[in-house]
């Protein structure tokens, strides 16, 4: 099954937060230019982690929302103004 783009056709994102396809499954979720967290389908939720401050640390597991919520999440998380 192939992914589809999400980029602008995902509306309700929080301002200035974007997501992109990632190489490695999933999307990645940035924010001012900045990578700040990935989120990876699940059904009918969508798992939402911070990005790990390592390489090689999957990250922060946020939790699993709709997948404007699960974006909004890290965004919050990462000091998105709310």
């Amino acid at each position: 099954m192939s992914r589809p783009d999400l980029g602008d056709r995902v509306e309700g994102l929080p301002a200035g937060v974007e997501v992109r396809r990632s190489s490695l499954g999933g999307y990645g979720v940035w924010w001012k230019n900045r990578h700040i967290g990935w989120i990876h389908e699940s059904g009918d939720r969508w798992n939402a982690y911070l990005k790990p401050a390592k390489t090689g640390d999957p990250g922060t597991p946020v939790g699993r929302y709709p997948l404007v919520d699960a974006v909004r999440e890290i965004a919050i998380a990462s000091g998105w103004p709310t």
